[in-house]
């Protein structure tokens, strides 16, 4: 896929697929070098691509719908409660 814009960070990128399903051990280092994105069991709702910089969803058209919370930055990502 070649590159697109994000519209939530603005930077063109090559969006990152998305995979469903009990990931394979193939799976689990792909994901762990960027190359795909563990989306969790249940595709219905899921994205099909994410911007590999901010999280966001991108369409093959380069539209925005939402964030996923795995590929977002560590910047949003709560805070552990003090105590």
């Amino acid at each position: 896929m070649k590159a697109l814009p994000c519209p939530t960070c603005a930077l063109h990128v090559k969006p990152v697929r998305v995979t469903y399903g009990l990931p394979t051990l193939e799976a689990e280092q792909d994901a762990a070098d960027g190359r795909i994105v563990l989306g969790g069991c249940d595709p219905t709702f899921g994205p099909e691509f994410v911007c590999p910089e901010c999280g966001s969803e991108i369409d093959p058209d380069g539209v925005v719908a939402s964030r996923v919370a795995s590929r977002a930055p560590a910047s949003e990502a709560p805070k552990p409660a003090e105590g």
